[in-house]
């Protein structure tokens, strides 16, 4: 509610409400100070729901991932990634960050928490178009 209040759009409207009440104008002083109520509480539940939202979907990302770094298989945390890593993924596990797939067979991605399809989507590998695995997203059958 704070940085609502911030605003420069918010902060005219309430300069506007104090004069028009300083200048006698009390139903339009009335009317701005509900208009802006209003606004700033629908601003703060939103940016609440925001803030559920992106807790939500960090848990969806697992914590720890199997690689293979310089030629040793290892698990590790997530946010320990690099560029390079090799992700090993196997049924039901999740994709940890957005990957390349280098080798797979008859794998298949439940995107639903991305796309929102119930489906899961085929993915083909060794076609001409990089097979590219998003985060939050987890390994169907194949893998």
């Amino acid at each position: 509610l704070k940085s609502q209040l911030t605003e420069p759009l918010i902060l005219m409207l309430l300069a506007s409400a104090t004069l028009s009440y300083l200048l006698g104008n009390t139903a339009d002083a009335i009317s701005i100070s509900v208009a802006l109520t209003i606004v700033c509480l629908v601003a703060a539940i939103q940016e609440y729901r925001s803030e559920l939202a992106l807790e939500r979907l960090t848990e969806l990302i697992p914590h720890t991932t199997t690689v293979i770094r310089n030629g040793n298989v290892t698990e590790l945390l997530a946010k320990e990634l690099v560029v390079g890593d090799l992700v090993v993924l196997g049924t039901g596990d999740r994709v940890p960050a957005d990957c390349r797939v280098v080798d797979g067979v008859e794998l298949s991605v439940d995107e639903s928490s991305l796309t929102g399809e119930n489906k899961p989507v085929d993915k083909i590998i060794g076609c001409l178009q990089p097979v590219t695995l998003w985060a939050g997203s987890s390994a169907g059958a194949g893998a």
